[in-house]
C-alpha cells in the first residue's frame, strides 16, 4: 500500500486559478505555466462555482 504523496495547493492558489479561468485562460494554459494536471483544474472550477451558487 502506497501513501497519498500529492500536494496540496493553498486555498487562494486554487482561486487564482479559478478567477483567471473565468477571464478566459485555459485549463492547459495552467497545465503548461504550473504542471497542474487538468482534472485537478476542473475540479477546483467545479468546487468553487458550486460554493458560489450556495451563497
Amino acid at each position: 500500500m502506497t501513501k497519498n504523496t500529492g500536494v496540496r495547493y493553498p486555498d487562494d492558489f486554487k482561486t487564482m486559478i479559478v478567477d483567471r479561468n473565468k477571464l478566459g485562460e485555459t485549463r492547459n494554459e495552467f497545465s503548461s505555466e504550473y504542471g497542474l494536471i487538468r482534472a485537478t483544474i476542473r475540479s477546483w472550477i467545479k468546487y468553487y462555482k458550486l460554493i458560489q451558487s450556495k451563497n
